[in-house]
């Protein structure tokens, strides 16, 4: 028998890894530190669910995809107060990652957005328009302006559509798509945004920074 669906009829998979130093921000790290990295890390989250997860509407149910370098535990007690429910990522590579996500999520709902943590832009305007675009297509991706993605959602599994990228590139998004083309999938395409990864990316959100730190601080523990 399969799963119930819930009330929610769109999930929402944050993927994250814990804010720990040497754990994330690995580039930008380079030039500001593992502490400061990890922190500003910590930061991004905070803002990222007070101004927009926390703010969606009732049918978005949010998932925190967690990286299994750090216990499930952890994970638990950082994200407790946001009362979002806590699964780990399973797989060998991105692709694999996303995919057993978005197989999570589509298990419980009709439409599953996956997204990075740390991508600041990312309001609740735009879940809305690419839900609303998803319904009208089989794919709908969130462009990065660095080549990658920060957003994909489907309506049904399709394994192909995370294989034979090259994670970790500019050319992620093309072929992406090239993969949607070629498994005649009908896709949208939402606003391009800009990810936090390279020193030239936080020289670009530092006017943001004070706003990020002076959010409410709920996963200010940096241990495990």
């Amino acid at each position: 028998m399969p799963d119930q669906k819930h009330n929610s009829s769109i999930g929402v998979g944050v993927f994250t890894k814990f804010p720990k130093a040497g754990a994330v921000k690995s580039r930008l790290a380079k030039s500001m530190g593992s502490k400061e990295a990890a922190s500003l890390y910590r930061d991004i989250l905070n803002y990222f669910y007070e101004k927009t997860l926390s703010r969606l509407p009732d049918q978005f149910q949010i998932y925190w995809l967690c990286d299994p370098s750090t216990a499930e535990r952890s994970y638990q007690e950082l994200f407790k107060s946001t009362g979002f429910p806590v699964k780990m990522q399973k797989g060998n590579d991105l692709g694999e990652k996303l995919c057993h996500g978005a197989g999570l999520l589509l298990n419980h709902h009709d439409q599953a957005f996956l997204v990075g943590g740390d991508c600041i832009e990312l309001s609740p305007a735009i879940f809305k328009e690419a839900s609303k675009q998803l319904n009208q297509h089989d794919v709908c991706v969130g462009p990065a302006s660095d080549g990658g993605y920060y957003l994909i959602g489907i309506k049904t599994l399709m394994p192909e559509l995370f294989q034979n990228i090259p994670w970790g590139t500019e050319k992620v998004l093309d072929a992406t798509l090239t993969q949607a083309s070629q498994l005649s999938l009908k896709h949208s395409l939402t606003e391009t945004l800009n990810d936090i990864d390279l020193p030239e990316d936080w020289e670009r959100i530092k006017q943001l920074h004070s706003k990020i730190q002076n959010t409410e601080k709920l996963f200010g523990n940096d241990k495990e």
